[in-house]
């Protein structure tokens, strides 16, 4: 028989242990003298030693790297002082105007918990740990942000690269890649991805010539960006899948950070890869990723999170920052080096004119226990950097109130499964056959030729409703996106005004685009057209942007430019001399902005919207014309027009407006191109039967050959100019030439006298004429 328990009368029913939390690990000890290949001896070299000076590094120092690599690191982490500097030009590529954040306070911010973490950890040295953690706090760096603004300040997405430097002198360094978007919806499914790469970086992989490349990342056959093989995935989530890494993984850059391993907890390692890769900074909605990753790990015995140690510490740097002089470019990161050089007998100063020499330093230390009244300046500097107020303007974007669950039991999370085509299918708006929704897409008001030739200064908002439309619609779904995004950017306007001084709008318009389609080569074959107003609204800011974006577009095909200013020429000589735009075929321009025309040898149709068009004649000999066939709008002199006949274009139809002045001796400047085929007049309601007669008799000797045509030789033997040759066996005959009249309504219209009460209407034909020459 089993044995018998043991009553319970005697002593009570047995009592269950209390639960105990689980006992923490202990940190390592780090010992940075194990590696035989580190040195605590400040190396003597040149550009050791500058590197050193510059960025306070720490001991040990990597005797591996040569001067060679040492070189190579000032160089590349210098350029990225740079791009790090706020007001300086460089910066652009990490100031992201539509996600509607400050970069600087988020780069403020995650360096601030760099710090903070490390004066958190577990060392006797505490002199020691601060050391660490001052100069860690001048170590990281961004190196491309990009994002969106959803319209209720949260971020739609957001695409941000940064890169963080170890502490001590030994190279290496860790790059980041951070993607977030969310973009829920009223019904159904919505879109939800989140990504987060790192990757440590040896010394043999600085590269001073591409500073901000990221090592973290790849693109594959797609195009699309992916982990490099050698990258670790922190965390990815695509709809409701989600994985997160593991410890092992996450210990693996502590040697790359710190050159130890075992003294930093996983946690705190986390933390370090989060704050660096500027995870969770961005007013995200949907956190659930990284909060799961962080929920997997615990901190070592005796570390803390460091919040008290940190509030001195920012207390010390808001006075040395609030004694730093003033500048239009200030380097963030340098001036987070600020406590980190206290104790520090750099040499060299720093970008942002920091002042980082030895006496500068003593006296800074001389003054931190100043009177009263610079700690309230100290703390009133602070607070403005701190202060959301003195963030961009929020976006005026559709406001859309998004669940802030962050738990497993998110509804929308549960039912967000990735979004594809196939999933999708061709339902509701998507299903309407493409008669139907380019039916609806004519009501919307697209610019037409009659509205840039009116040459007016701006063009009405309502221009923009059409963009609209097709940008909501291109932000659907995937397949919509497919449809609808290069019907949005098949043209691209820089000429809409929505109020106050037009000409600044147009300038701001015009950088802002310029630049952002700039960071967007995906974007470049749909563009086929663009319409730009010019204006001398900070052309050294303006103009270059765009220039550069002409040379990228590789489908570009139609420039048109509504209005430029007359004193404009030589502005426009200065940035487009020299600059050759092979797709360009057709203008239609001012004759001031020639210059820009001069620099499209594939030209084949130019209109002038205002002069009479001289100086574009002028450019089209320039540019050498061989393929020019359409001329409107041009009345040039004699001189002009024998040098065009010269460079013998296959011109075939010309538009002349007969209220020019002189229209009879401008349609005869014609009578010299044998390839021309029609002569438009471009009239109102007047009588022009002188004016048809002679551009008959024009068409009538453009049929003969020219009397230079030819040429004998010394027998006698007639031998043809074969481009004459051309264009008389072409199968085009005598009655195949025609005089076309274009009537317009324009009763009670002056030609320039009221210049400023056009409207697109008076340049719609109301009838055409056509009259065959025989």
């Amino acid at each position: 028989m089993p044995p018998k328990r043991k009553a319970d009368t005697e002593d009570g029913p047995a009592k269950k242990k209390a639960a105990t939390a689980p006992k923490l690990k202990k940190s390592k000890a780090p010992n940075w003298n194990e590696d035989s290949g580190y040195s605590n001896e400040k190396p003597t070299t040149e550009w050791a030693r500058k590197c050193v000076d510059r960025w306070c590094l720490l001991p040990p120092y990597n005797t591996r790297m040569t001067e060679k690599h040492w070189q190579d690191y000032y160089n590349e982490r210098s350029a990225l002082d740079k791009i790090n500097s706020s007001g300086a030009p460089e910066s652009k590529e990490i100031v992201s105007e539509e996600l509607c954040q400050d970069t600087w306070k988020i780069l403020r911010g995650a360096a601030r918990d760099l710090a903070s973490i490390v004066l958190g950890s577990k060392l006797d040295d505490e002199d020691r740990k601060k050391h660490i953690a001052r100069t860690l706090m001048g170590s990281l760096y961004f190196t491309e942000l990009w994002g969106n603004d959803e319209g209720d300040d949260t971020p739609r997405e957001v695409q941000a690269k940064s890169r963080l430097y170890s502490p001590f002198g030994v190279g290496t360094s860790i790059d980041f890649y951070y993607f977030y978007h969310l973009r829920p919806r009223m019904f159904g499914k919505g879109e939800r991805f989140a990504s987060f790469y790192a990757k440590s970086r040896p010394i043999v992989e600085i590269d001073p010539e591409n500073p901000t490349a990221c090592s973290a990342t790849k693109r594959n056959a797609n195009g699309a960006i992916k982990a490099a093989s050698d990258a670790i995935t922190v965390f990815d989530r695509n709809g409701s899948k989600s994985k997160g890494t593991t410890a092992a993984n996450v210990k693996s850059f502590e040697q790359a950070i710190f050159g130890v391993e075992g003294w930093i907890s996983p946690l705190k390692l986390v933390e370090i890869l989060f704050a660096a890769g500027t995870v969770m900074r961005y007013r995200e909605q949907d956190k659930e990723s990284p909060k799961s990753v962080l929920a997997k790990f615990q901190y070592f015995d005796g570390e803390t999170n460091g919040r008290a140690l940190l509030a001195e510490e920012l207390k010390l740097l808001a006075e040395l920052e609030a004694r730093e002089p003033a500048s239009p470019e200030v380097c963030i990161p340098q001036r987070m080096l600020l406590l980190a050089r206290q104790g520090d007998g750099g040499s060299e100063p720093g970008p942002s004119n920091q002042r980082t020499s030895v006496q500068s330093d003593l006296g800074v230390r001389s003054s931190l226990a100043g009177p009263a009244s610079i700690s309230l300046k100290v703390v009133a500097v602070w607070n403005y950097l701190s202060s959301p107020t003195n963030m961009p303007p929020a976006s005026n974007k559709r406001p859309k109130k998004l669940s802030t669950c962050d738990g497993p039991n998110n509804d929308f999370a549960s039912r967000s499964p990735t979004l594809t085509p196939e999933t999708l299918g061709r339902k509701g708006f998507l299903a309407f056959p493409d008669e139907l929704v380019y039916l609806i897409f004519s009501y919307y008001t697209e610019i037409k030729i009659e509205d840039i030739l009116v040459n007016s200064t701006s063009l009405p908002n309502h221009f923009l409703d059409r963009f609209k439309a097709l940008r909501n619609l291109s932000q659907l779904c995937q397949l919509s996106r497919k449809m609808y995004l290069p019907l949005l950017w098949e043209r691209v306007q820089i000429c809409v005004a929505t109020g106050g001084a037009w000409y600044r709008e147009h300038g701001k318009n015009m950088e802002r685009k310029s630049e952002g389609l700039l960071k967007s080569p995906h974007l470049w074959p749909y563009v086929r057209t663009l319409t730009v107003c010019f204006t001398r609204f900070e052309p050294r800011k303006v103009i270059p942007p765009f220039v550069r974006l002409l040379k990228a577009l590789p489908n570009l095909q139609t420039l048109e430019i509504p209005h430029a200013h007359g004193s404009m020429t030589s502005i426009l000589k200065s940035y487009f001399e020299g600059n050759v735009f092979p797709t360009i075929q057709k203008v239609v321009m001012p004759t001031c902005a020639h210059e820009i025309l001069r620099c499209c040898p594939g030209i084949r149709e130019v209109t002038c919207n205002e002069g009479d068009g001289g100086t574009l004649v002028s450019a089209l000999v320039s540019a050498g014309c061989s393929s020019l066939e359409v001329l409107e709008g041009i009345a040039a002199g004699p001189l002009q027009m024998k040098r065009l006949v010269n460079q013998r274009p296959p011109l075939r139809r010309v538009q002349i407006n007969v209220r020019m002045k002189d229209p009879e001796k401008n349609i005869k400047s014609f009578s010299k191109f044998p390839s021309l085929r029609v002569i438009e007049l471009d009239s109102g309601q007047e009588d022009v039967g002188p004016l048809v007669k002679i551009a008959t008799d024009t068409l009538r000797s453009c049929a003969m050959p020219p009397a230079g045509g030819s040429k004998k030789t010394r027998k006698g033997d007639l031998v043809v100019n074969k481009d004459d040759e051309v264009a008389f066996n072409s199968g085009l005959t005598i009655d195949q030439r025609l005089v076309r009249v274009v009537r317009f309504d324009r009763l009670g219209w002056q030609w320039l006298s009221q210049r400023e009460k056009w409207t697109p209407a008076q340049f719609i034909p109301i009838k055409f004429e056509e009259y065959p020459v025989s």
